[in-house]
């Protein structure tokens, strides 16, 4: 048991099964039960999160000469691969600290240049004659899985309990998956644990060796929606259905929920929209006094998605304007549009853009693109700490769920009136799906 800011990190011994790893796993969130500790925190605005410590997958050999990374080179560089292919195993589980100088960036975060230079890492450890050679293993990604500053610990994929010739305690072989926050319940953080040892199962009968994807702003673009993490994550159930496991399609809807919860749901003669946290990566700012260096947390997403009417109507039926301004809403699929909000959440005096104050409230009108008028309105408002005990986070479920519910207000008294149509601005050709009221 270590203490750590704000968590007391456990490290659990290793399990030779998995019914010996359950037992561990169980143990754990019942001993934290008794003692009055838990898995999950609440923010000042009410919202549930994790607790802000990892819960890092870690998987090995019960030595050296039995590794299974070792025994199969292709093993470790399947599992880079398939990482990269598919976002979702970054970001639908991690914490709410992303991006390249999280705890756990992905390869293609820190540089665009390194997934190249990693093809041609890959292609070698594919090529390794069985077993492998851990220090050349070593040798080959130290200096690619590591984050913008150099730190090879902290990375999506570490190996830095691998083969590191640097660390009296690194030479054991372990794979660390980083990209993985404490969860709320035992059961959650074990259908994760089973995902990843599905994955190494397929990966030991068959290795997986597609080109690694240029993504580019795709990636804080398109996979900050859970719409379209919720859809590469059935990707990755179907692969390991394929395989011959037989993951049902609802099994991380409870986590999908937790991750991305929802803002509201209502409907529109024929159309359901939904309104639900999206991802925003937190930049690290400069040096402030002394060394320390601080996260810019004041920057928001949110998606709004619509399905229903028929593809006549549905292309063209209504307009989404927010602050005055018109959301794009791509079409994702037949009968299905996403969009995305990101704004200012809190006014940041030494954030990135000082300049810019909160969006407070968000004002989102669906508007009936024919006639201008206002078929439905909400205002979303930010959480504030000058209002009377909002300068501490909520000490029950009942208060928290009671800020979540005061920050949205609904505006019937709009519906009817004529808005006309919102203001277009030019989408950045990097994030098409995004509406950056900050640009505006």
């Amino acid at each position: 048991l270590t203490s750590d800011p704000g968590v007391i990190e456990v490290n659990l011994p290793p399990a030779s099964d998995w019914l010996q790893f359950e037992r561990y796993i169980d143990g754990m969130y019942q001993c934290a039960d008794n003692v009055g500790l838990r898995s999950f925190k609440y923010q000042l605005s009410g919202r549930e999160v994790g607790s802000g410590g990892g819960t890092h997958i870690v998987i090995g050999g019960p030595d050296i000469e039995r590794n299974p990374f070792i025994e199969k080179p292709s093993l470790l560089s399947s599992f880079l691969r398939f990482l990269q292919h598919h976002p979702s195993l970054s970001f639908a589980f991690s914490g709410l600290f992303i991006g390249p100088s999280s705890q756990a960036p992905r390869v293609d975060e820190s540089a665009y240049e390194l997934p190249y230079e990693l093809e041609i890492t890959l292609r070698a450890i594919e090529e390794m004659a069985e077993p492998g050679s851990p220090e050349e293993m070593d040798a080959l990604l130290r200096n690619l899985l590591m984050d913008w500053n150099g730190n090879t610990h902290r990375a999506e994929l570490s190996v830095d309990k691998f083969y590191n010739y640097n660390a009296p305690n690194g030479q054991n072989g372990l794979v660390e998956f980083r990209a993985f926050e404490m969860m709320p319940k035992a059961t959650m953080l074990l259908a994760a644990n089973v995902l990843i040892r599905a994955l190494a199962a397929c990966f030991a009968e068959k290795a997986f060796t597609s080109p690694l994807i240029d993504w580019r702003e795709a990636l804080h673009d398109k996979y900050a929606l859970p719409y379209f993490l919720e859809e590469d994550l059935a990707a990755v159930l179907a692969y390991l259905n394929d395989h011959g496991f037989s993951f049902s399609e609802s099994v991380f809807s409870e986590q999908i929920d937790f991750r991305f919860p929802e803002v509201i749901n209502f409907d529109t003669e024929g159309f359901q929209w939904t309104l639900r946290q999206a991802l925003e990566p937190w930049p690290v700012m400069g040096e402030h006094e002394g060394t320390g260096r601080v996260v810019d947390s004041t920057t928001d997403r949110l998606e709004l998605r619509v399905s229903g009417g028929d593809r006549d109507s549905g292309a063209d039926a209504y307009v989404v304007s927010v602050n005055g301004i018109e959301m794009p809403m791509i079409e994702v699929s037949d009968q299905i549009r996403v969009g995305a909000i990101r704004y200012r959440l809190f006014d940041n005096p030494w954030g990135l853009q000082p300049q810019i104050k909160a969006h407070t409230p968000l004002e989102i009108r669906i508007v009936d693109s024919a006639t201008g008028k206002i078929v439905y309105a909400i205002d979303y408002a930010n959480w504030t700490r000058d209002k009377d005990g909002y300068d501490r986070p909520p000490e029950t479920q009942q208060e928290a769920r009671r800020r979540v519910e005061e920050r949205l207000s609904s505006r019937d008294d709009l519906i009817g009136h004529e808005l006309g149509l919102p203001k277009k601005i030019m989408a950045s050709p990097h994030a098409p799906y995004t509406l950056d009221l900050r640009r505006v």
